[in-house]
């Protein structure tokens, strides 16, 4: 189950809906973000008055949605053709990101992760650790370097 995104997501209503209506008709259905399983993201009804509701969106079929009515505080109503119907940042939909894991504190980057951020102390102890491994093996060049000198020396 994810949440799901999409940037300038905006539509109109191409049908009237009751407060109890749980799929809405929309006039591009195609502007939200592609749902399948479990995704849904929340979407913002609003009327000429500027009245609005959250709804959370499951599904997407062409140009009906299927809806929960009644999201983040706010209540069912009715709304009329022409209203808007659009993917806005809400308390829902950003609360609905935040059990997801974003960020991994791993000093040794073990997991080699394409999605996980590190932690700026993870990458501090990572850069410490190779830096201090780098600094040992130029400290051996160094030394294998001044061997290899004084022996030419004593070879003459």
């Amino acid at each position: 189950m994810a949440v799901k995104f999409g940037n300038n997501a905006a539509t109109l209503l191409a049908a009237n809906a009751s407060s109890s209506t749980t799929t809405l008709t929309v006039d591009d259905g195609a502007v939200f973000p592609t749902l399948s399983g479990a995704d849904y993201t929340y979407i913002t009804l609003e009327d000429a008055a500027e009245s609005r509701e959250v709804v959370k969106l499951t599904a997407v079929s062409g140009n009906t949605l299927t809806v929960v009515r009644a999201q983040d505080g706010t209540s069912a109503r009715a709304f009329s053709i022409a209203d808007k119907c659009e993917l806005r940042i809400t308390a829902a939909l950003l609360n609905g990101i935040a059990p997801q894991t974003v960020f991994v504190d791993e000093d040794n980057m073990a997991s080699d992760s394409a999605s996980l951020v590190p932690t700026q102390q993870s990458v501090k102890a990572y850069v410490d650790a190779v830096g201090a491994s780098t600094q040992t093996n130029t400290t051996n060049i160094a030394a294998a370097r001044a061997e290899a000198v004084a022996f030419a020396i004593a070879l003459g």
